[in-house]
């Protein structure tokens, strides 16, 4: 899931030599996405993004630094990295509010939560059948400007379900 938006990221850092101080930095993240990697249900809890979190801020923060005009392209290419950064920092706490409710008979935080993510449904259609009921559980049990974020944010992870 993670690892088809990276090689297109590590061979345009490969093109651009004045990245390649950045280009160092995603040494190693092969393994960070290896152990993130979810084949079972869509999400973990928020802890487990950390590292991958940190790489990601890491990695635009030096783009940003190195040449700030290839910023937006780098974002399309990782935009993964986006919502996962925002998961384990400012969604943690509803994060874990949900977490707490997925066995409360809600399906769709079962669904996202626990180990129930069917193989033979269409990731994309799950993914998108789940949005509704996720939306209205954060609005719920979070608060309506977290509910806004993660409408923003969600967009950035959609690619990886949905191409």
């Amino acid at each position: 899931m993670f690892q088809k938006y990276f090689p297109i990221f590590l061979f345009s850092l490969a093109a651009g030599a004045s990245l390649d101080d950045c280009k160092q930095i995603t040494t190693g993240l092969e393994p960070v996405l290896k152990s993130i990697e979810v084949g079972d249900r869509f999400f973990r809890s928020p802890e487990e993004y950390k590292g991958y979190g940190d790489k990601c801020e890491e990695i635009i923060n030096c783009v940003t630094a190195a040449d700030a005009s290839k910023l937006p392209d780098l974002l399309k290419k990782i935009s993964p990295c986006l919502f996962y950064t925002f998961y384990n920092r400012d969604f943690s706490e509803c994060a874990h509010k949900l977490i707490a409710k997925k066995d409360d008979n809600i399906d769709c935080l079962n669904t996202l939560f626990n180990d129930i993510h069917e193989p033979e449904v269409d990731e994309c259609e799950q993914w998108d059948s789940l949005q509704p009921c996720v939306k209205e559980q954060i609005e719920k049990t979070c608060d309506a400007k977290i509910l806004k974020e993660y409408v923003k944010q969600e967009k950035n992870l959609r690619p990886e379900f949905c191409d």
